[in-house]
């Protein structure tokens, strides 16, 4: 039965008892368009992205610059090899 799922019903009177008469509302500031806004912190949000996507850019290395690397190393390997072998030789 429907009675069963409402845990219990209240009387009109004690319902009645509960209420309040509505207070005065502080009233509400109109907008002007002319007005500056009011911080809310927007502007830090994008200084801070646009601070993340700088350092991204500024720590990612050029594709060149790590091939670079990778070959000098590679070469500097190679001769350090030779240059061992050379003078076992010798």
């Amino acid at each position: 039965p429907v009675s069963e799922l409402e845990p219990e019903s209240i009387a009109d009177s004690t319902l009645s008892s509960w209420q309040r008469a509505a207070g005065n509302r502080p009233a509400v500031k109109s907008v002007n368009p002319a007005d500056p806004p009011e911080f809310d912190g927007r502007w830090f949000w994008i200084l801070a992205l646009m601070f993340l996507g700088v350092e991204t850019v500024l720590r990612r290395a050029p594709r060149y610059m790590t091939a670079a690397v990778t070959i000098t190393a590679a070469n500097d390997r190679v001769s350090d090899a030779m240059n061992t072998a050379a003078n076992d030789v010798a």
